[in-house]
């Protein structure tokens, strides 16, 4: 037991440090040589645990999305309101894709070499266990804030999973992006979105449209203010 534990205590720490170099080097630094100096062993030891270096990056993404996770769940439940909780996820997902902006980059070029990003990465989303845990954290989130009347009755999986390919659509955009806007003016504009939809005001409020120019207003009956 005592064995297993520090091998998997060896392993966090060999991804750990892939994922440092490959964010701060890009994939032409991050050698096998390179990581392995980053985690403090022999060039060896990383074989031990990785067959090459695409092993280690697709593991390395792995265990990233896994330090997400954990990041989600303990900053989600401490905020107050549903709209909170959703700015404080949305924050959570853009500032960790924009500190290991590099990494996900060079990720998703050597895992979908076609271009077909969007199409790939989503099949791989909705076969992993990690993406059913996400969106079931954020459906039980959508049926709290239904049950406080902070946000419309409607069907919490389907709109867990708008919401979460929303994000997703969004941190692939930043991706590309030199520089992106800042993290906080699109979380700000995606929680805006996603609390109030495309309507305008005058659209929800179903105000009468201005008169032309041409019409004229309707004479007051005499006796009564206009």
């Amino acid at each position: 037991m005592l064995k297993e534990r520090l091998a998997e205590v060896r392993l966090q720490e060999l991804q750990e440090a892939a994922l440092r170099v490959i964010s701060r080097k890009g994939l032409a630094g991050a050698t096998m040589q390179e990581i392995a100096t980053e985690a403090g062993v022999a060039k060896g030891t990383l074989y031990l645990y990785f067959k090459d270096r695409d092993d280690l990056l697709e593991r390395t993404a792995d265990f990233a999305f896994s330090k997400l996770g954990e990041r989600l769940e303990t900053t989600l439940p401490v905020l107050p309101s549903f709209q909170e909780k959703l700015r404080g996820l949305i924050r959570a997902e853009l500032e960790f894709f924009d500190e290991h902006r590099e990494f996900f980059r060079i990720y998703i070029t050597m895992k979908y070499p076609s271009g077909e990003v969007h199409q790939g990465m989503r099949r791989r989303r909705l076969c992993h266990p990690r993406y059913a845990a996400h969106l079931a954290r954020l459906e039980a989130l959508l049926r709290e804030g239904m049950k406080r009347d902070e946000v419309r009755t409607g069907d919490p999986a389907r709109i867990a999973l708008l919401v979460s390919e929303s994000a997703v659509a969004l941190m692939l955009r930043r991706l590309t992006e030199s520089p992106p806007p800042s993290a906080e003016s699109d979380v700000e504009w995606m929680v805006d979105f996603l609390l109030h939809g495309l309507a305008t005001q005058t659209t929800k409020g179903s105000k009468p449209s201005k008169p032309s120019k041409s019409a004229k207003a309707p004479k007051a009956p005499k006796g009564r203010l206009a």
